[in-house]
């Protein structure tokens, strides 16, 4: 994290331990390419790491169409399992980021 984005010191930075209640459903925002089967496959990405339904609940395609926002919607069981989401579906083919 950037010194300018870090928070400052003796302040403690939020975590999804402190924010959320498990299990909880949750709402990936996923930039990606505005491919047919990107989004098909951060859905499946997400089912196969939280063993649960995933769906998409929205997309938003960019100005010039090339990039979408697919949020994508499923049931998380921990803090640690949202990291490890992150981190799985920014290797999905396609993908930019994980918001």
């Amino acid at each position: 994290m950037p010194d300018d984005q870090a928070p400052a010191k003796g302040e403690k930075q939020a975590r999804f331990e402190d924010l959320l209640e498990f299990p909880t459903a949750f709402k990936f925002r996923v930039v990606c390419a505005a491919l047919p089967k990107v989004a098909e496959r951060a859905t499946a990405c997400l089912e196969r790491i939280t063993g649960s339904a995933a769906s998409v609940v929205g997309t938003q395609p960019s100005r010039n169409g090339t990039w979408q926002v697919v949020r994508v919607e499923t049931t998380v069981v921990s803090a640690d399992q949202i990291r490890l989401a992150y981190d799985e579906l920014a290797k999905v083919d396609g993908v930019r980021m994980v918001l």
